[in-house]
């Protein structure tokens, strides 16, 4: 890996990959990619790829720079593409704009580019700096990361819980732990993925809508996934209610008898009959395969104690949020974060910061 030259050139880099940021949550099943134009330390074009089949960055970036880009530098966030896919290669089109050095700062995971697009550029005759990512964007394309190298969906488990790692007051109540600004974060988060998910308990006790109700013009609203083996998700619900509206997929097994399969499909409910594992319930991993076909990149788990517990058992959490109410949940029977077996998972945290009066925990599993 190269340094860069100067501040500016770092200034540049950061740039693009601010530029990236604005196609998040939009650019599925591609990744997030900025990019930049300098010429004299001056940039003369920039570009965002925004949505699959769109213009790239690259192309959107040469296209304002004009002739200008003759001779000039291009930052981008993460390696230009080299194969055919949605649109043409961006290397062909670098190339024949005679840009005659690019900084990129991240390799393409892609197997169909992982190195090529930077070693087509070099094969032209163009200086490549292969510079990283600047400090706070080394995550950016988590979700694409995954679903291009293992076909899986990324998976974020959410969980609002209290001082004592609760997260209900007892089975089968649905207890409101956090704030305004937390509740605004969490929208956030449903704008921003592509699919959101509940086990079967947390649709029967809390009857949640699980859209993204901010106060935006064309919000897009995630796929709302309710995993439930048997059927327990009841029609009169507000997700059944709203299922024509905003699709609901109902992630089961063939423990769920065909009436009720035909009811729910009446309703709207897409039923997708997944593999089942243990006393039949579905196959979670199974589940994030068939999801990743779909090209959903990821998936946010707002579940309860039991599925929460699952899922970090199973080691199949790639990402933590845990929003921490100032608060302490006491009582016979309160239900706690994780439900189930016994178990230790260490997680790296990497972002600690306050949402009014709660606070916003990010962490990671540790690989070691």
């Amino acid at each position: 890996m190269s340094s860069l030259g100067n501040d500016f050139e770092a200034v540049h880099l950061r740039r693009a990959f601010e530029l990236a940021e604005e196609g998040q949550g939009t650019t599925a099943p591609n990744p997030m990619v900025g990019a930049a134009i300098c010429n004299h330390g001056d940039i003369i074009g920039e570009g965002r790829h925004l949505r699959a089949g769109g213009p790239h960055a690259e192309i959107e970036a040469l296209t304002e720079a004009g002739e200008r880009a003759r001779g000039a530098d291009l930052y981008v966030s993460l390696e230009p593409c080299c194969h055919q896919g949605r649109t043409p290669p961006c290397t062909d089109a670098i190339i024949e704009a005679g840009i005659s050095r690019v900084i990129v700062g991240a390799l393409d995971a892609n197997p169909l580019v992982a190195g090529g697009g930077v070693d087509c550029l070099r094969s032209a005759g163009l200086e490549v700096v292969e510079a990283g990512a600047p400090p706070g964007f080394e995550r950016q394309n988590e979700m694409f990361v995954k679903y291009i190298t293992k076909r899986e969906a990324f998976v974020v488990l959410k969980v609002a819980v209290s001082l004592n790692g609760m997260i209900s007051a007892g089975p089968g109540e649905r207890t409101q732990l956090t704030g305004d600004k937390a509740s605004d974060y969490v929208h956030r988060l449903r704008r921003d993925i592509q699919a959101v998910a509940v086990g079967a308990g947390t649709a029967v006790a809390d009857d949640p809508l699980l859209t993204c109700r901010l106060d935006e013009e064309k919000v897009r609203q995630p796929l709302r996934v309710v995993i439930d083996s048997a059927g327990r998700m009841p029609l009169s619900g507000r997700l059944a209610m709203t299922a024509r509206s905003s699709p609901v997929l109902l992630a089961t097994t063939e423990r769920l008898k065909a009436t009720r399969s035909q009811a729910y499909e009446a309703a709207g409910i897409e039923v997708m009959v997944c593999a089942s594992q243990g006393a039949g319930s579905v196959d979670l991993r199974d589940l994030l395969r068939r999801l990743a076909e779909r090209e959903i990149m990821g998936v946010m788990v707002e579940g309860g104690g039991i599925i929460n517990e699952t899922l970090v058992r199973e080691g199949i959490v790639d990402k933590l949020i845990l929003l921490l109410a100032p608060k302490v949940l006491g009582g016979p029977e309160p239900v706690p974060m994780l439900a189930g077996t016994a178990l230790t998972t260490g997680f790296e945290v990497t972002e600690v910061r306050a949402l009014g009066d709660d606070v916003l925990i990010k962490a990671y599993p540790r690989k070691d």
